[in-house]
Formats: structure tokens, C-alpha cells, sequence
């Protein structure tokens, strides 16, 4: 899914989903950057909680190469946490600003 695409996605899922607990894969916002999948899914997936997602599934690096093992599971774990950190520093920054 494009970028710019994610934001009207999310609105369009939940008022079809009439606001029920929307759970999404990724979005990979690129299918160019291989090995890297984990990345550019954790990217949508900020933008995507940013924008109403309520649970994310997270992707490894081995998506699209290989099966996942245990390192891969934990990376993306951690990279999840740090982004869902980001994302909320970065919200309270923009409510802050609205006030």
C-alpha cells in the first residue's frame, strides 16, 4: 500500500467495520526493499496506528525470504516497541501544539 494511501484506508476499514477493533499487516508501504520487510511494515504500521489501527501484526526480516526464527521474532518485537514509542511522543508533540 502507498504511503499516502494509508491514512483514507484506515478511514474507509473502520466505518466499513462500523468502528470495531481493526487489526492490520503491516501496510508494507514499499515491496522494493527485500530483507527489509520488518522495516517498512513497522513504518505503515505507525502510520496506520496513528490513523486508528487497533492491534498490528508484525513482520520479520525473513518475510518473503525464509521461514522466521527466534532472532527475527525479536528484533521485530523490539523495533514494534520503539516505534509505538515514537509514535506517541510524536502525537502528544502535536496535541501539545493545539493547545
Amino acid at each position: 500500500m502507498a504511503i499516502n494511501e494509508i491514512a483514507a484506508n484506515m478511514a474507509i476499514q473502520k466505518r466499513l467495520c462500523h468502528g470495531a477493533p481493526f487489526y492490520v499487516l503491516g501496510p508494507l508501504v514499499t515491496d522494493i526493499a527485500p530483507g527489509y520487510d520488518h522495516i517498512t511494515s513497522a513504518i505503515g504500521g505507525a502510520i496506520a496506528a496513528t490513523y486508528g489501527a487497533d492491534f498490528l501484526c508484525y513482520v520479520t526480516p525473513a518475510e518473503h525470504l525464509r521461514l522466521p526464527d527466534l532472532d527475527d521474532v525479536k528484533k521485530k518485537a523490539l523495533l514494534h516497541l520503539k516505534l509505538r514509542l515514537m509514535q506517541q511522543i510524536l502525537q502528544k508533540e502535536f496535541l501539545m501544539q493545539e493547545i
